[in-house]
């Protein structure tokens, strides 16, 4: 009777756990910020947290699934219908695109990129965005750089900070 009541207990709490995994997020991605070639004031894609009013913000990001740990390829993105966007706080969104970076070289890796010019006139400060990944399934995730509610913390390269030129 006690093997029997092992076994139950056992199998339940594998049911638990299963559910537990099965409701976790079915993504992660990895991210960071660099600076783009548009009106640069210094090296064009470095990673950098500083970046002054009418330069180019640049996204780039990989994805990769939870259940696997592997990264998504193309042809999986594709097949998902999985969609990017990096949302700022002020409303604006800007889609991300697969593709292969860099453009020019041989050594070429499969990154979701996009960028964003800071308009001339911006409020100086600290920019708070997030990473939004979404495929025909239903799933999203949503990924926010470390640090970003702590204005202290400047410096960690995925995070956004804005100054006059």
């Amino acid at each position: 009777m006690r093997n029997l009541r092992s076994i139950i207990v056992a199998l339940i709490l594998v049911a638990i756990a299963g559910v537990a995994f099965a409701a976790g997020p079915a993504y992660y991605v990895q991210a960071e910020v660099v600076r783009g070639s548009k009106n640069a004031t210094g090296p064009s894609c470095v990673l950098v947290s500083t970046f002054k009013t009418g330069e180019q913000v640049v996204w780039l990001a990989k994805v990769y699934s939870t259940q696997t740990g592997e990264e998504v390829t193309p042809d999986m993105a594709k097949q998902l219908g999985m969609t990017m966007q990096a949302k700022l706080e002020n409303g604006t969104t800007v889609d991300l695109s697969l593709g292969q970076h860099p453009k020019e070289g041989d050594h070429k890796v499969w990154m979701w990129a996009a960028g964003w010019s800071i308009p001339p006139v911006y409020p100086t400060g600290l920019l708070k965005y997030e990473l939004i990944v979404k495929d025909n399934q239903g799933n999203t995730v949503t990924w926010t750089p470390m640090n970003q509610d702590f204005p202290a913390a400047e410096g960690y390269p995925t995070l956004i900070s804005i100054e006059k030129r």
